[in-house]
């Protein structure tokens, strides 16, 4: 996608048709807050200054008592951070980092493809499976905590059959991968 030349010769980055930012501000004002969407380039070309590839975000404004914006508050940023929503999906055959999300195109998903983005509850918009931030950390801690445990257990049966292979090697116990009969086989039976 290239940029667009206006009537000055200037040339700038595309905007969001006026009923999808109309979407954005009323799906924020939902939950008392404001939210805006552009156009963030992520591949120029620096001879020419021309946009090769770029994706859309929307940028949500945060509650005064989240915690994420205590360090504007205590000064020490100039801006009030945002949350982040991309508008992209991932690509499962990615080959490199470069190319591990496909940009979506907010004109073909339309106003109401926007706002079902930003309602569904995936890894890149972080809306809808979670209230809060915090809820987040407690969730991805809930899982750490299960994973954790896991690799206990696996690490425990890795040693109780090392324990066994060492038991069966000194007392010089066969071991058969395969089941089989060790009996002889009696008069008169045919062996197959």
């Amino acid at each position: 996608m290239g940029q667009i030349a206006t009537l000055t010769g200037r040339s700038e980055l595309p905007i969001a048709s006026a009923e999808i930012q109309d979407e954005v501000e009323s799906y924020a004002r939902k939950s008392g807050r404001h939210a805006k969407i552009h156009y963030v380039p992520t591949e120029i070309n620096f001879e020419t200054g021309e946009v090769l590839a770029g994706t859309w975000r929307v940028d949500i404004d945060l509650h005064p008592d989240d915690p994420r914006m205590r360090t504007y508050q205590e000064g020490r940023m100039d801006k009030p951070p945002v949350e982040e929503i991309w508008i992209h999906r991932e690509n499962p055959d990615a080959e490199s980092f470069s190319d591990k999300y496909i940009p979506e195109n907010i004109q073909d998903m339309g106003a109401s493809g926007v706002l079902q983005f930003l309602e569904q509850g995936n890894i890149h918009s972080g809306r809808g499976e979670f209230d809060s931030i915090m809820d987040v950390v407690r969730k991805t801690a809930e899982l750490n905590d299960a994973r954790k445990q896991q690799r206990y257990k696996d690490a425990e049966d890795r040693v109780r059959m090392r324990a066994r292979d060492k038991r069966r090697s000194a007392l010089k116990i066969p071991f058969l991968g395969v089941g089989i009969d060790l009996q002889k086989p009696t008069k008169g039976s045919k062996q197959k």
